[in-house]
């Protein structure tokens, strides 16, 4: 009777976790991030379960959780001030509790969960390209936004469940699996309308990535041109909605020919990453 509460509490837990984080990310912002550590947390009877510490112990990932973790937390207690800086360090706890949402998967009561998280990154993008194009056409808000975050989280949020999501490609041969390449593209479309460069930087280096991976799997080379179209279509939408990706070009000919730029939010990153250059 206790397991079988123990499973059906650890399965609600996931489920509301990739809720706010996953699917209602673009709803929920820093709330959801919040709120799904301290649900997390009610996780920790998972450890008591030895197959779900066999599970968690041989899967290398989860030691590159706990490892940035640990590593992070040194750098907080050498370069802290006083003991009230370490606080600082519960922001962290998403790394740590990871390990304990994997040790609680074999509770979704299926034998796919993969194919089960990457359907849901898909909806995430699109709830989060909803929001875009909400804020955007709808309000006449200017750049998107989602709660309680700025343009650039959604872009980024946006960019990694579609990125995420891609990779149900690899889990599946069945038709409905280019559904799945509709990910970059909606993330594409929050790009533009948030008007975010730092974004733009990650996407074809996302695409080359899963391009590379592609091509050394046999059964998925054949699919590279499919691929290819994704990333055009993800081009085009992005130069052709945004009005901030114009000048990325003049930006970089000023930056490698005057060492200097005109652009504010430019300029700001190459002070900040000269004082670091210059302190290394």
């Amino acid at each position: 009777m206790i397991a079988a509460i123990g499973r059906v509490g650890a399965t609600i837990t996931v489920w509301l976790i990739l809720l706010l984080l996953v699917v209602l990310t673009a709803l929920t912002g820093s709330a959801g991030s919040v709120f799904s550590v301290l649900i997390a947390l009610l996780l920790l009877p998972v450890l008591f379960g030895s197959a779900a510490r066999r599970r968690i112990g041989q899967q290398p990932a989860m030691w590159l959780f706990l490892g940035a973790f640990a590593a992070i937390l040194v750098c907080y207690a050498i370069t802290a001030v006083n003991p009230g800086n370490m606080l600082y360090a519960t922001a962290l706890l998403a790394l740590p509790l990871a390990p304990l949402l994997y040790g609680a998967v074999p509770h979704w009561q299926t034998d796919r969960p993969g194919m089960v998280l990457l359907v849901l990154c898909l909806i995430g993008t699109l709830i989060c390209a909803l929001v875009a194009m909400n804020i955007s056409f709808l309000l006449q808000a200017g750049r998107a936004v989602g709660f309680l975050m700025g343009p650039n989280v959604l872009a980024r949020l946006a960019l990694l469940l579609g990125i995420i999501g891609l990779a149900g490609i690899f889990l599946t041969r069945s038709r409905l699996a280019d559904l799945f390449y509709i990910g970059p593209v909606l993330a594409a479309l929050v790009i533009a309308l948030t008007g975010t460069r730092g974004a733009l930087i990650a996407v074809p280096v996302v695409f080359s990535v899963t391009g590379a991976a592609m091509w050394l799997d046999r059964e998925r080379r054949r699919d590279l041109w499919k691929l290819a179209l994704c990333a055009v279509i993800s081009g085009v939408v992005i130069f052709t909605l945004s009005n901030r990706m114009g000048g990325v070009a003049g930006i970089m000919s000023e930056v490698v020919g005057e060492g200097a730029t005109t652009d504010g939010a430019a300029s700001e990153r190459m002070t900040m990453l000269i004082g670091a250059w210059n302190t290394f």
